[in-house]
């Protein structure tokens, strides 16, 4: 099956955090396309973090900004997917056999990730009624 783009997520906050980071979502009024999330792993690394589905691009617009940062000399990652999602906690120091024994990256329903979306969603439909 599928897996949707915020069951990929929940996975990989659940990975951050095992590591000892956080996985914070990313949002910059004004700026479209930014990464969707910050990934802050211990020892001061900080990456930023686009997600896909398995299939999916990302936009030009989502190209442009992790190209700018990339230039700034950020880490940024697209990752697709979630065995990419897997390869990169693995390359940053999370123990393989444990993340397949566990199959930690199976959906979850993440309550935080659903109020965020929820919030977006309305804050969307707000901006789109001519709200400010």
């Amino acid at each position: 099956m599928e897996k949707r783009e915020r069951d990929i997520e929940s996975g990989l906050r659940r990975q951050v955090e095992k590591m000892g980071g956080k996985f914070m979502k990313f949002t910059s009024p004004g700026n479209d396309g930014v990464p969707d999330r910050i990934a802050v792993l211990p020892g001061g690394r900080v990456w930023f973090v686009e997600l896909k589905r398995e299939g999916e691009k990302p936009t030009g617009i989502q190209k442009w900004q992790m190209e700018q940062l990339r230039k700034m000399g950020c880490n940024v990652a697209l990752i697709t997917g979630k065995q990419e999602a897997t390869d990169w906690c693995v390359a940053r120091g999370l123990d393989r056999e444990q993340l397949e024994h566990e199959d930690s990256l199976e959906p979850y329903i993440d309550p935080q990730t659903i109020a965020e979306e929820v919030r977006d969603e309305i804050l969307r439909e707000y901006e789109a009624g001519g709200g400010s």
